[in-house]
């Protein structure tokens, strides 16, 4: 349901940006549908809860594993209200917020030695409280009246058209699990525990820089009906958002990676800590490459998008396969960096001939 969910909430995004006919009631049913996703995920959860209890630290990934996917699906309301306000400059701003609340009561609640249920309903109780302000800002601000019937022609036209996108998120879960999985076909399950821990901890970062991305697809859809220099511009403004929070960003958790990874997964993990310091590099290039496959996808090269992901994904398997039997948990740490710079570099190479093409 999520993987779909973000395929309709992108290609309503992709005709709002282009000015296609949008219904109020599009727009509210693909919210709708990203808000069930998070507690068809929360079901989820339940079921595999009651076949504990699990380690305490499996309960903390799996909390800050939920506090990303709520965390994630906020960034739809915001991209419609920027869409009818054209206030893209707040998005990343909010998103941030709701970041540090729902990932600071989460540190706060597994402090407190809560249970991973209780963990689960604070995060549920922040999302129905903002949820409910921004969906009645979206209910005061959207158009005031619909334009013609939608037909079922039209709804296999969006259904269509929103496919490609569904597809990208499913080779992005793909991709993000990809490497423990493989590791746990090699090692032992608790060098994979300990790579997961330290690989949640680093990677919930990377909402940012999709926070960030995703505030300039409108304002990207708008300007790739005009000149090349114009679209051009608004990507590179992007990328310079994107590099002032990703090098400082990075900096830090290569630095504090050590508090973190005893803080959160235990001490009994210290092997993470240098898993986290490689990935922490890998912050950088994923955050870069949120914004070049943007760049792509509102250019109208979601094809080339798609196929560059499952190169990312493929090269990333190999990487894997070649590197974790010698280096464990440090070798799946440096096939996660090794793809994301391998697709940086693709990406950039396509927008630069792109760019030098007019």
């Amino acid at each position: 349901m999520m993987i779909t969910a973000f395929g309709f909430e992108q290609e309503f995004t992709r005709r709002a940006g282009l000015n296609q006919a949008v219904t109020g009631r599009a727009l509210k049913l693909t919210f709708v549908a990203v808000i069930a996703s998070i507690f068809v995920a929360v079901a989820a959860l339940a079921v595999f809860l009651a076949f504990g209890p699990y380690p305490a630290p499996l309960v903390r990934i799996i909390a800050f594993l939920m506090a990303a996917t709520i965390v994630a699906r906020f960034h739809l309301p915001f991209r419609h209200l920027c869409l009818v306000e054209e206030r893209s400059d707040v998005t990343a701003v909010i998103q941030t917020i709701a970041t540090v609340i729902v990932v600071g009561l989460t540190l706060v609640v597994i402090h407190l030695d809560g249970t991973l249920m209780q963990i689960i309903g604070v995060q549920l109780v922040i999302a129905a409280a903002i949820t409910g302000v921004w969906f009645l800002w979206l209910d005061r601000h959207r158009p005031t009246s619909d334009p013609a019937p939608v037909t079922k022609a039209d709804v296999i036209a969006f259904l269509r058209d929103a496919f490609p996108f569904a597809l990208t998120n499913l080779l992005w879960i793909a991709y993000f699990n990809f490497d423990a999985f493989m590791l746990s076909l090699m090692k032992p399950a608790a060098e994979v525990g300990m790579y997961a821990g330290a690989y949640r901890i680093i990677a919930i970062n990377y909402i940012l820089g999709y926070a960030i991305a995703n505030s300039f697809t409108p304002e990207l859809f708008a300007k790739s009906l005009g000149p090349r220099k114009e679209f051009d511009a608004t990507g590179a403004r992007m990328m310079a958002a994107l590099s002032a929070v990703a090098i400082p960003l990075a900096s830090v958790l290569f630095i504090y990676s050590g508090p973190l990874v005893r803080g959160i997964i235990g001490a009994q993990y210290e092997g993470g800590v240098a898993v986290a310091r490689i990935l922490s590099v890998s912050v950088v290039f994923r955050m870069f490459n949120f914004g070049l496959s943007e760049i792509l996808t509102t250019s109208g090269r979601q094809r080339t998008r798609v196929i560059l992901e499952t190169g990312l994904l493929i090269f990333n398997v190999l990487l894997n396969y070649f590197l974790i039997p010698s280096r464990g948990a440090a070798g799946a740490a440096l096939a996660t960096v090794g793809a994301e710079i391998g697709f940086f570099l693709g990406a950039l190479v396509l927008w630069w001939r792109a760019k030098t093409a007019r």
